[in-house]
């Protein structure tokens, strides 16, 4: 089997965490199964010398400029997985419609290029719906192959791709034509099939088991204040959609004053929540991490106590099920995907903007911490979201689609 992966996003140099979730998967797929030969199509997705800005007038010239010494590139991840790269400039689609034709041939060139390394394709997977499913339709029907799309916005969809309160064509015709839809949760299936019409098939995001898992050998102080000092972690970008202000007003709330909170993320508001923190007087119990690595993220989830993030809306939540690898409970709100993820074994779930609530949740937490076992949080991850269980649930997905075409 032949698979061309076609993400909408995927790290690069300038976003290394952007499209992760794209990439692990993939790698996922690639070591899962080792008969399965796998392609990865880019086109400088996130590279910002491809991405022209509007207001940018002078870098864009230099970016004109360097363009044409751009070249195509292969990059072997493993034998049966490659990297295959054709450069095209992406800008606002207001002009030329944002380049589309020549990053529909950008891909082009490089299924081509998968195909005289592995023979022919024989299914094309599209990561969110626009540009990637839009690309992968039109490859899909050039080449007389059947495509998948994988959906990841939150909320779908974006807002930019509506217009008059109605989904744009160029994400809603992917959708429609693919032969497969797979949401990431429940409330994402329910939520595209109101939407578009599809009824997806619900395939979580994976979480690499290797990497997120419990400590070996939980550190045990002799320190009474030490283990006094209850640490919860956050993971987000830095955006209204994940709810920091209200974390930051349910820690001021709490009964519980001996706690500690280290939160990781970067965005354009953290220095609006930072003097927010400052504001109400939570600087002594807060460390701020800024961006971290997936590395440092594991590292975080397995040092802590239990994990809480308050979204206001999410499509799954991936860094929910990375604390539940690490066998920590979790505390998230009624905001689509959360519901998904946790139960009554492994964490509490409170109402969005309910700051009152979440602080009662944390301090409920502390209070019955002892409850959680770490091993049946573990177990439960892996027969739901580790990488093992997800491969499975989307080779099978391929093997239907194949069998009906």
């Amino acid at each position: 089997m032949n698979v061309f992966y076609i993400p909408s996003w995927y790290p690069s140099a300038d976003e290394n965490i952007s499209g992760i979730f794209h990439q692990e998967l993939i790698q996922a797929m690639a070591a899962a199964y080792p008969a399965l030969n796998s392609g990865v199509s880019l086109w400088g997705q996130k590279t910002e010398a491809n991405l022209i800005w509007a207001k940018d007038h002078l870098k864009n010239f230099y970016k004109l400029l360097r363009f044409p010494l751009e070249r195509n590139y292969q990059y072997t991840i493993y034998d049966n997985l490659k990297e295959y790269y054709c450069p095209a400039l992406t800008w606002s689609d207001k002009l030329f419609q944002g380049n589309i034709k020549r990053i529909i041939e950008a891909n082009d060139e490089n299924l081509n290029r998968f195909e005289s390394d592995f023979g022919k394709t024989t299914i094309i997977h599209a990561q969110v719906a626009f540009p990637a499913g839009y690309i992968a339709m039109h490859l899909a029907s050039r080449h007389k192959l059947p495509y998948v799309i994988t959906e990841q916005m939150s909320p779908f969809p974006f807002s930019c791709y509506m217009r008059k309160q109605q989904i744009m064509d160029k994400v809603l015709l992917p959708m429609q034509k693919a032969d497969a839809v797979i949401a990431i949760s429940p409330h994402a299936a329910r939520d595209i099939q109101d939407k578009t019409g599809v009824q997806p098939v619900i395939i979580p995001n994976l979480v690499n088991e290797s990497m997120f898992s419990p400590l070996a050998h939980p550190a045990k102080s002799s320190d009474k204040q030490e283990q006094q000092v209850f640490t919860f972690f956050t993971l987000g970008r830095m955006v209204p959609q994940k709810g920091i202000p209200d974390l930051l007003k349910a820690i001021k709330l709490m009964s519980n004053k001996k706690v500690n909170f280290r939160i990781g993320g970067d965005g354009e508001h953290l220095q609006e929540y930072q003097a927010l923190a400052t504001q109400l007087q939570l600087d002594v119990n807060i460390q701020w991490l800024g961006e971290l690595t997936r590395k440092e993220a594991a590292e975080e989830f397995k040092n802590c106590h239990a994990f809480v993030l308050p979204s206001i809306h999410e499509s799954m939540g991936v860094v929910y099920a990375e604390a539940l690898a690490c066998g920590k409970p979790i505390i998230a709100t009624r905001c689509g995907g959360p519901e998904f993820i946790v139960q009554e074994h492994n964490g509490l779930v409170v109402d969005v903007q309910a700051p009152d609530q979440l602080a009662g949740a944390m301090d409920l937490m502390i209070r019955l911490y002892s409850q959680y076992s770490p091993t049946a949080i573990r177990e439960d991850f892996m027969k739901r979201f580790s990488s093992t269980a997800v491969t499975e649930k989307v080779y099978t997905l391929y093997r239907a689609i194949l069998s009906q075409n």
